[in-house]
């Protein structure tokens, strides 16, 4: 158990790299790697991300629920541009949109194929902060918020969003479930994470994980947080927002109720006067 208990903790391995780190340094740390991860995959990864999402009319219809004509959207994490593509074509109403990414390599990619947009190199706590208040009808995070590491600086994210956004405004966020499909594949990942959260006490958070990608020349490892909707929900109603939605959905983008069938949870919030 000892030795177990060492190597765990040890962890030059894909979990805790960066144990004898700060949290700023941490997280710093964790998004150097992201940016590192993907600037040098952009290609590969805008090549297999070249399809709509899924759950893209879901969010369209979402979307459609803002009142004004000409909506202002952010996206952050946005990508090689995949949601503003669909959008651009699915969507009959007119809309200024704003992408934010830390991957040049990948923005790249959007620009090309988005040249109407406007798009930020920006790791997006940076962006929000330097935001100004009420600038935006939308802002929407698919499968980004989710490498945010550290609470404190999600509820920031969180927190910031808020302030971006106009009176009425709206939250839109998918990320990445902990389900059966999930447990299959990162067995061993999720194994060390718990893990480490039994021998550092809780310290550590079970649901910070560090999944692997295998290139031709290395093994990249992105920081993923598999929320709990119940987490979620908090960290929206903690920000201010009044939270309209929170389930899951499956990989064809459907509600389902039971998380073992989940591959994303989505969530839906909007800036409300008053709550009630």
């Amino acid at each position: 158990m000892t030795l177990l208990r060492e190597k765990v903790l040890a962890i030059g391995s894909e979990n805790d790299r960066v144990s004898s780190f700060t949290c700023g340094e941490r997280r710093m740390k964790i998004i150097d790697e992201l940016e590192q991860f993907y600037t040098a995959e952009a290609q590969k990864y805008a090549q297999t991300r070249r399809k709509h999402r899924p759950d893209g009319e879901r969010l369209l219809e979402i979307l459609e629920s803002l009142e004004m004509r000409s909506p202002k959207l952010l996206e952050l994490g946005c990508g090689s541009g995949r949601l503003v593509s669909y959008l651009d074509h699915a969507w009959e109403r007119k809309f200024a949109y704003t992408g934010v990414d830390l991957s040049s390599g990948l923005l790249k990619y959007a620009k090309e194929a988005n040249p109407g947009c406007k798009f930020i190199c920006s790791e997006m706590t940076s962006f929000l902060e330097g935001c100004k208040q009420e600038s935006f009808d939308a802002v929407v995070a698919c499968a980004s918020f989710q490498h945010i590491p550290w609470a404190k600086a999600r509820l920031a994210v969180m927190k910031n969003a808020y302030r971006a956004l106009r009176y009425e405004g709206l939250l839109v966020m998918t990320n990445r479930a902990f389900s059966e499909w999930f447990l299959k594949k990162h067995w061993k990942v999720v194994l060390q994470s718990g893990l480490k959260a039994v021998f550092t006490l809780g310290t550590a958070d079970w649901r910070d994980v560090m999944i692997p990608w295998k290139a031709k020349d290395q093994v990249y490892h992105r920081y993923y947080h598999l929320f709990g909707l119940e987490e979620l929900k908090k960290l929206a109603e903690m920000a201010g927002f009044w939270v309209e939605k929170c389930y899951f959905l499956d990989k064809w983008g459907k509600k389902v109720e039971d998380w073992h069938k989940a591959n994303n949870s989505f969530l839906v919030a909007r800036k409300v006067i008053c709550k009630g």
